[in-house]
């Protein structure tokens, strides 16, 4: 079987990279420790200066500009009336309406692609957002068993492990503002939801299935063959097509039905005028700290 290349990570530091003890990273991080210090004892640097020093995503070192007198921070981040949040918030959909394009940082999917576009739009109150990743979209082959010469089809390409189908318009209307920061989550399983569910079920031993019943014992047998075990004490080879259901890279089948697995990118990202920066989770998890990998994004706008 032809193994795909999956994601890449690509390192651009060099592993003998190190500080000097006199660092200006290190001289930066005691200047602001002794800022911090003397904030809470008092002394030089206290006073107004030391408050609102924490910046909030998506906004400089200082954080957000105070809002005007008589307006509130709205969740979204934008200021307003309390009771004008939710018109603020659309505002700030509004403002990022348009076509965006850009890059995953450091990553490359199946085909080799890095690319990440973005389409906003705003219908009444309704905001919603088509994403595509990765190169261009090819058609998915048939679901059905071609024959026991290989031809059994088992996974449908994209990235396994990611679920990201490249060039598929994926739809989504989770789109949410949050400290002046673009939220928003893709479920993945949409690219698959009619490939998984167009799987034919097969029979054996009287017994209709698309993953045979969990009391079935089957692994692989020579060549194109596996071998099944209905009982503790019989076994017998059988063409894996009968199998198929359990094999799918982006589906889960069960005795009755197989749909697509339920992986999700979430994408959180600031926008500043026609460029954007953010992060993407693609349910890459660390094999020590089993911690999400956050993907660094660049985005600019093409197109309001």
């Amino acid at each position: 079987m032809k193994m795909k290349k999956g994601l890449q990570r690509i390192s651009t530091r060099s592993s003998s990279e190190s500080l000097p003890a006199a660092s200006p990273v290190r001289v930066f991080r005691r200047v602001v420790l002794l800022r911090a210090l003397a904030c809470v004892v008092g002394v030089a640097g206290g006073g107004s200066g030391c408050l609102n020093t924490s910046a909030s995503p998506g906004t400089g070192p200082g954080g957000p500009a105070p809002c005007a007198q008589g307006t509130v921070r709205c969740p979204s981040g934008a200021c307003a009336a309390a009771e004008a949040c939710a018109d603020a918030t659309l505002g700030l959909s509004r403002d990022a309406q348009g076509v965006w394009i850009g890059y995953f940082e450091n990553l490359l999917f199946a085909s080799g692609s890095d690319a990440l576009r973005i389409s906003m739009s705003v219908s009444g109150d309704e905001v919603s957002a088509d994403i595509k990743m990765g190169g261009d979209d090819v058609p998915l082959p048939s679901s059905q068993y071609k024959g026991a010469d290989g031809g059994w089809f088992r996974d449908a390409g994209g990235t396994p492990g990611f679920e990201v189908r490249e060039g598929f318009t994926y739809h989504t209307t989770d789109v949410r503002w949050q400290q002046l920061r673009l939220k928003m989550t893709v479920p993945l399983g949409e690219a698959w939801k009619d490939w998984c569910a167009a799987f034919p079920p097969s029979t054996y031993k009287g017994v209709t299935f698309y993953c045979p019943p969990a009391e079935w014992v089957f692994g692989n047998g020579e060549g194109n063959t596996c071998v099944i075990s209905t009982t503790l004490f019989t076994s017998e080879t059988v063409d894996c097509a009968i199998l198929q259901g359990c094999s799918l890279d982006h589906c889960s089948c069960n005795v009755t039905s197989c749909r697509p697995n339920d992986a999700k990118v979430s994408l959180d990202i600031a926008l500043r005028g026609d460029t954007a920066d953010g992060s993407a989770l693609l349910g890459g998890v660390d094999p020590v700290t089993l911690e999400n990998i956050p993907v660094n994004v660049h985005l600019t706008r093409v197109s309001h």
